[in-house]
C-alpha cells in the first residue's frame, strides 16, 4: 500500500500529467500502525477510525461508500437493491453463498438480526447509531436472500446509513445465543479471519480464502501495531511498519498538496516551449522527508532569488514579458510549509533552470515502502 506521501506525489503529478495504473500484486503482509487500541470488538458501539482499521476488515456491510465515487454507494452483501416510489420500501436482494468464517452460510436472517440490535439495542448492547435507523418500522425476510426494510417515513440518508463502515453484519445464530458476543469475539464474512489480538501489542488479520468477491483480498494478512508518538516516528522511520492511515486530517493533507500543485505549476509556466521538463523526486534525509520540484527554464537571477518567497514580488517577470499572477503562490506555501516545521528553498542558477525543495518531518507521513512487501510465510 502507498504512504501518505506517495499518495500525495502521485496526485500532484495527476494534476499536470496522466499517471498509469499499477496493477496489485497478490502476496505480503501489511504492518501499520494504530494510535489506540480498540476497547472492545463490537463495530456497533464504536466511532473511531482507530478501531476501524484493525477490525473492521473481518466484517461485510450491507451496502459500501464507493471510494471512486464517493458519496455514491454499491453492493457489498447486497448484489442489488430497489426503493419503492414512495420511499417507504427497501428491498435488498443478497449474493449467494457467501460464507462466515466459521464456514455458515449468510441468510437475511443474519441481515435482520443485526439491524434489529442496531435500531433497538438489547439491555448492555450499545447501539451509536440507533437514532440513524428511528425511521425502520419493520423488517421482513420474505426468503433468504431477500431482506425488506420498511420505514415509518421516507428518510433520504437511509442508502447512505446502510454503508456505514461501522454497521458490522453478525451472525444471527451467535446474537441469539448471546447478544454482547461481538464484544469479545470476531465473526465476519470479510476479507480476513480474525488470528489473534495481543493487548497492548498488536492486531492479526490472516487472509480468509473463501471470500465472497474473488480474488480479493490481495494481501495474505496484516498486522494492526498499537503504537503511538515518538515509538511510532521511530518504527515509520525504520520500516517496521509501513504506514499509519491517520496521522494527519485531510484538511492537512490538501495545504500539503497545495504546496505541491503550486511549485508544480510554477515549473511547467517556466519551462521552455517545446522542450519543457518538470522533474519531481522525494527522498528521507535525517527525520525528514524532502521533495524537489525542479525545471529547465530560464532560472531565477541570484539578485532576485532573496526577494522571490515575499508578498507581490515575483522574479520571473524579469525573466519572461509575461504577467505571472498576483505573486501570493510562494510566499503561502512556504507559510504552509513552516507551519509543519519544514523549510521551503530555491536553488537556480540563471540559463540552467530552477530547483524549489521542501522538507517535513517525519511524523507528517510514512516514509515510502514498496507496494507490497513480499510476505514471509504466515503472519504471526
Amino acid at each position: 500500500m502507498k504512504s501518505a506521501w506517495l499518495w500525495l506525489c502521485a496526485a500532484a503529478l495527476a494534476a499536470t500529467c496522466a499517471v498509469a495504473a499499477e496493477t496489485p500484486r497478490p502476496g505480503g503482509v501489511l504492518k501499520f500502525a494504530v494510535s489506540a487500541e480498540p476497547p472492545n470488538y463490537d463495530c456497533h458501539a464504536q466511532t473511531s477510525f482507530a478501531f476501524i482499521h484493525p477490525v473492521r476488515p473481518h466484517y461485510s456491510t450491507l451496502l459500501e461508500f464507493d471510494t471512486a465515487k464517493y458519496p455514491a454507494v454499491r453492493g457489498d452483501l447486497a448484489e442489488s437493491w430497489t426503493v419503492s416510489k414512495d420511499g417507504l420500501s427497501y428491498t435488498f436482494k443478497l449474493r449467494k453463498g457467501v460464507k462466515f468464517h466459521d464456514d455458515s452460510t449468510l441468510t437475511s436472517e443474519d441481515i435482520k438480526a443485526t439491524y434489529e440490535r442496531l435500531r433497538n439495542p438489547p439491555q448492555g448492547v450499545r447501539s451509536v447509531r440507533q437514532a440513524s435507523y428511528a425511521d425502520i418500522a419493520s423488517i421482513e425476510t420474505p426468503d433468504p436472500l431477500t431482506v425488506v426494510f420498511k420505514l415509518k417515513k421516507p428518510n433520504a440518508s437511509m442508502l447512505a446509513n446502510f454503508a456505514s463502515p461501522w454497521d458490522c453484519v453478525y451472525s444471527a445464530a451467535k446474537l441469539k445465543q448471546d447478544p454482547r458476543f461481538p464484544e469479545r469475539n470476531i465473526l465476519g464474512t470479510g476479507p480476513f479471519t480474525f488470528a489473534g489480538h495481543v493487548a497492548g501489542s498488536h492486531w492479526t488479520g490472516r487472509k480468509f480464502d473463501n471470500y465472497f468477491k474473488k480474488g480479493k483480498p490481495y494481501l495474505n494478512g496484516y498486522v494492526a501495531i498499537f503504537i503511538s508518538g515518538a515509538p511510532m516516528v521511530n518504527a515509520l522511520s525504520a520500516g517496521e511498519v509501513l504506514v499509519e492511515f491517520r496521522g494527519q486530517s485531510p484538511a492537512d493533507r490538501d495545504r500539503i498538496m497545495q504546496v505541491l500543485i503550486n511549485l508544480l505549476a510554477n515549473a511547467a509556466k517556466f519551462c521552455h516551449a517545446g522542450s519543457g521538463r518538470v522533474e519531481l523526486a522525494l527522498r528521507q534525509t535525517d527525520g525528514y522527508f524532502q521533495i524537489d520540484v525542479a525545471d529547465n527554464g530560464p532560472g531565477v537571477a541570484e539578485h532576485e532569488q532573496q526577494y522571490i518567497f515575499e508578498k507581490f514580488r515575483q522574479a520571473g517577470d524579469t525573466l519572461t514579458a509575461k504577467p505571472q499572477g498576483t505573486g501570493l503562490g510562494l510566499p503561502i506555501s512556504r507559510q504552509i510549509v513552516e507551519h509543519f516545521g519544514g523549510r521551503l528553498w530555491l536553488r537556480s542558477t540563471p540559463g540552467s533552470g530552477a530547483t524549489f525543495s521542501f522538507t517535513l518531518p517525519a511524523r507528517f507521513a510514512a516514509p515510502a515502502p514498496p507496494l507490497v512487501r513480499e510476505a514471509e510465510g504466515s503472519p504471526p
